[in-house]
């Protein structure tokens, strides 16, 4: 398949890559996700939307946004979880740790909270693929 910048989900569905009949459910799970403009989570974003447009029903499990600011936005802050829809993809998000200054402990707790927060997390029907997303 050719990627095309300008492909809008108005236009004819092209078969979902890696043979993923239409209509198959994909789930996305990666720590940052839009509105964050920076890192992996325009790629993440992409992605999800890609498929979405192609046929695919698609779910994100991801944090509250924070990333590269390291704190959560007004809107998101203190939420615990926030379900929300943008362009077809359901995106489910929960508060996890997120630490204002970086080094190894704290990464550590950053990335463990956002696993045992995504090990629990409610309303996530049985997909028929999962993508993991990893930044660093």
């Amino acid at each position: 398949m050719v990627h095309n910048a300008n492909f809008h989900a108005d236009q004819r569905r092209e078969p979902i890559p890696g043979n993923l009949p239409p209509g198959a459910r994909v789930l996305i799970v990666g720590i940052n996700y839009w509105p964050e403009e920076t890192g992996v989570a325009p790629y993440t974003t992409g992605l999800a939307e890609h498929l979405q447009a192609s046929g695919a029903e698609v779910s994100v499990l991801t944090s509250m946004p924070h990333y590269p600011e390291w704190t959560v936005p007004a809107p998101y802050a203190g939420r615990l979880r926030s379900t929300e829809t943008r362009n077809g993809v359901t995106v489910r998000r929960f508060r996890t740790y997120v630490p204002r200054n970086q080094d190894a402990l704290r990464r550590i707790g950053y990335e463990a909270g956002f696993l045992a927060n995504g090990c629990v997390a409610p309303g996530v029907e049985r997909p028929d693929a999962i993508i993991g997303v990893v930044p660093s």
